[in-house]
């Protein structure tokens, strides 16, 4: 069919007959006779391509013989369309006849005398179906069009008479062609034929039950039964409405139905008839396999045979928002698929335990909570709006004298991270975390986005909020450190453990700062919409809304997203996570269900393992020290202090370090040495072996012992508690009697390196007691030798 050169058959004429204009559809060679008429050729080749239907021109292609004459051509797409028409209207139950019709009747009025009814819906233009009809030799037949009898597709036919395109024929007369539905595709950039969506149906389960009769006032005398039937979702319905066989099938009859006065209309305002109503509960799986159901009283009518659910009853099987109809709810630009629920206000408050609070049922308990809250606190959908926390957005405040500062070209990303970063950015608007700055906007504040690696090889989108920090004004809020934190919680309890989802991001940005927060990526400038991480007072601002939120509920502490709540039962910690599940639901705070641990004898918590007796380190600092490379420069030396000063208050750790301090002095070489190889391994060793020691949790009730050390090199303390029954209560009075609670240990400055023996002791008593008695809840009683 694809016809681009012909040569002349006369044997001896090598002449080649090119169609390089529409018009040259002749060729002849000088001197010879024979004329070569290539016109059937080109017709074929032109009507080919411009056959609308994809599959008919893919079957014709796909045809054996390729040289069928042009008769047999036309005919043979006529059927093919004809046979698309026919399928149309068997599979659509609502027929088109009507539309069809007066289509038709329209174009028939509007055809001037002597032309063929429907001749300004041809698909080919002017110039080349007259060609057609001179090749067949006689009048023309109608062309192959779907749209001659009104139907564009099934779904369709009602913009025939509506979309039609005005186009010029070769005479310069102005004809009308039919417009196929069309949708904008964002993606090209341009206008794509589309067919309309198809209706919106869900399966659902419809059952009666007697207990919703009864609740009305009525009876159901008789038993029914449970259908499961396609409903169509119709948000612009105020009512379900069911058909009367639908009803039939459930076992109801017209005399079952109750009698009501209402009238309801179409969306044309024509009545519809209502011959009763019945209670009924839709009910149906998500696709997280959870049942949702929907009580609501259908009213049965004998006009239609489908089920219509109403927008209350699409509410609540969660297929829309309460909000619905709501411009922006949802970003169009970005929106993916989801199943997840959408989110909801927390439910009521449980007064009892759903079974039994024993060791057994302790993660059953720890599932139903995750179960009763997935709607609320628990629901991390990432493709919702982030609730925001109670209080007043976040301020950010500068010096006066702050001059704004500006970037105007991005740093660039690398092309394999260049995907993921783009989808966190589209995430984080989703989630209404950032927006794109719009335009017109004039540039302020506006700093780079740094893409960094992180440990697993994946990126992490960061901003360099340097220049705004150097002018910033913290709103000071003081959180006790990890450690101590730790340490608060009492010996013997059962702890749960939450923690919170995006939680800098739940605290809303004044709107007058936005503008502060402006970064430059690749894809254009961003700003923030709530707490950015990064700026200096965030923490601060967060720590300090989210304490309030939570400041009347006892036994907790809390470490900026991280919260432990201890218990003496099982039970008691049911009632506990369930006030505190709730209290953060109605207040804007999102938990992440991973890291939920409830009631347990052992748990994680800001980087410490907690047991019911001691607390230590969590596993990750061990694997840190134990694999800690070869340092090759001073900056490898600070790294490997500042790890070892994390779990520094488990061992005196002036004696394991001291080969190392030389290394950090001014003006000293770095020199790695076989002798400093050897010391760096086995201190390795010995570090990890004090760490997994821990230190015992701090009891009130037991008498405590600060016992000191001081040398030329350093200076280091230990506290400890009685645990023996041994009297007089002394230090030391048995082996295993007194437990290490906390070890603390400096490097000596160059004076007080050169102290006597008596004020070295007389410095570690105070330097010791200057840091036991600043912690919290601490009371301390030292042995007077």
């Amino acid at each position: 069919m694809a016809l681009v050169n012909a040569e002349c058959p006369i044997e001896g004429c090598d002449y080649i007959a090119r169609h390089a204009a529409a018009a040259e559809m002749k060729c002849t060679k000088t001197g010879c006779d024979q004329v070569n008429d290539f016109t059937e050729e080109i017709l074929r080749n032109v009507i080919a391509r411009g056959i609308a239907d994809s599959e008919i021109q893919l079957d014709l292609l796909g045809e054996k013989n390729q040289d069928m004459p042009l008769k047999d051509m036309i005919e043979y797409i006529e059927a093919k369309e004809s046979g698309k028409r026919s399928a149309s209207r068997l599979l659509n139950p609502q027929s088109t006849d009507t539309i069809s019709s007066s289509y038709r009747r329209g174009k028939q009025q509007d055809a001037r005398p002597g032309e063929e009814p429907g001749r300004r819906n041809r698909r080919l233009s002017p110039k080349v179906y007259a060609s057609t009809a001179a090749c067949l030799g006689g009048r023309s037949t109608r062309p192959p069009s779907e749209e001659t009898d009104g139907t564009c597709d099934k779904q369709t036919a009602a913009f025939v008479e509506l979309c039609t395109v005005t186009v010029a024929s070769a005479d310069g007369e102005l004809r009308t062609l039919p417009l196929a539905h069309h949708l904008y595709d964002d993606m090209c950039d341009k206008w794509m034929k589309r067919a309309s969506s198809p209706q919106p149906y869900v399966n659902l389960t419809l059952t009666n039950e007697r207990e919703d009769y009864k609740a009305l006032g009525f009876d159901l005398l008789k038993r029914t039964r449970a259908v499961s039937l396609p409903a169509m979702a119709n948000t612009g319905c105020q009512s379900c409405l069911i058909g009367i066989k639908v009803a039939q099938q459930m076992g109801l009859s017209t005399e079952d139905l109750i009698p009501v006065s209402m009238t309801m209309k179409a969306a044309n305002n024509k009545g519809i008839r209502i011959l009763g109503a019945a209670v009924v509960r839709f009910a149906g799986s998500s696709g997280d396999a959870r049942r949702l159901e929907t009580r609501q009283i259908a009213y049965v009518t004998d006009t239609s045979d489908r089920i219509f659910l109403s927008r209350a009853a699409c509410v609540d099987l969660g297929m829309i928002s309460d909000k619905f109809p709501t411009l922006g709810e949802v970003n169009l630009a970005t929106s993916e698929v989801c199943d997840c629920p959408r989110r909801t206000e927390p439910p009521t408050r449980p007064t009892t335990l759903p079974m039994l609070a024993t060791e057994a049922n302790r993660e059953a308990l720890r599932r139903h909570l995750l179960e009763m809250y997935a709607q609320s606190t628990f629901n991390t959908c990432p493709h919702q709006p982030l609730p925001r926390m109670t209080g007043p957005p976040l301020r950010l405040m500068l010096n006066e004298d702050a001059t704004p500062v500006s970037c105007h070209t991005p740093i660039p990303v690398a092309i394999h991270w260049q995907d993921e970063v783009k989808a966190g950015l589209d995430q984080d608007v989703r989630l209404g975390v950032l927006e794109e700055v719009p335009i017109g906007t004039p540039v302020t504040w506006c700093h780079r986005m740094v893409i960094c690696a992180k440990k697993s090889g994946k990126p992490r989108r960061t901003v360099d909020f340097q220049a705004l920090n150097k002018h910033a004004l913290r709103e000071t809020h003081h959180t006790q450190s990890p450690f101590h934190q730790a340490r608060r919680v009492p010996n013997g309890k059962r702890k749960t453990v939450f923690d919170a989802w995006n939680g800098y991001h739940s605290i809303p940005l004044h709107e007058d700062d936005r503008h502060k927060t402006t970064f430059i990526t690749p894809w254009g400038r961003y700003r923030y919409l709530s707490a950015p991480q990064g700026y200096m007072a965030s923490g601060d601002g967060y720590s300090r809304r989210y304490d309030e939120v939570v400041a009347d509920i006892g036994n907790k502490t809390k470490c900026v997203d991280d919260t432990l709540l201890w218990s003496d039962t099982i039970e008691e910690s049911y009632f506990q996570a369930v006030q505190w599940l709730d209290i953060c639901g109605r207040n804007g705070i999102i938990l992440n269900p991973e890291k939920f641990v409830f009631s347990a004898p052992t748990v994680d918590f800001a980087g410490f393992t907690i047991t019911m007796t001691d607390v230590r380190p969590c596993s990750r600092y061990l694997e840190a020290i134990h694999d800690f490379p070869q340092p090759r420069n001073v900056t490898d030396i600070r790294s490997w202090f500042g790890l070892v000063n994390q779990v520094a208050y488990t061992f005196s750790m002036a004696e394991q370090m001291q080969p190392f301090r030389k290394l950090l002095k001014s003006g000293e070489r770095f020199e790695w040495s076989p002798e400093l190889e050897d010391i760096f391994r086995e201190s390795k060793d010995v570090i990890v072996q004090e760490i997994e020691r821990g230190v015992r949790i701090f009891d009130k009730t037991k008498p405590t012992c600060i016992a000191t050390d001081w040398s030329k090199e350093g200076i280091g303390f230990w506290l400890i508690q009685k645990h023996c029954r041994c009297t007089p209560v002394r230090p030391f009075c048995c082996t295993d009697g007194w437990k290490i609670t906390l070890v603390g240990s400096r490097f000596t400055y160059a004076a007080e390196s050169r102290y006597a023996p008596i004020e070295g002791e007389a410095l570690a008593v105070a330097d010791a007691l200057d840091f036991v008695l600043g912690c919290e809840d601490l009371i301390v009683a030292v042995d007077q030798r």
